[in-house]
């Protein structure tokens, strides 16, 4: 039985256009969430670098862990 769960893994298949669209919608949302907020347009754009790596790295940490 130990052997039948141990092979049965999920599978972690997000497709380029699904990662781009993620991304996109999370820059927007910072970039307009920090208009809303009244920050500038510099740091708008550090934070969306800022989240867009963020989410860079739970993505790769995620596809890893899903590969393995």
């Amino acid at each position: 039985m130990d052997l039948l769960i141990t092979q049965i893994k999920p599978t972690f298949n997000m497709k380029r256009n699904t990662y781009y669209t993620l991304s996109f919608i999370l820059v927007g949302l910072v970039l307009l969430g920090g208009r809303y907020l009244g920050y500038g347009f510099i740091e708008r754009v550090i934070s969306a670098f800022v989240v867009g790596g963020l989410f860079e790295l739970v993505y790769r940490k995620k596809l890893k862990k899903w590969k393995s």
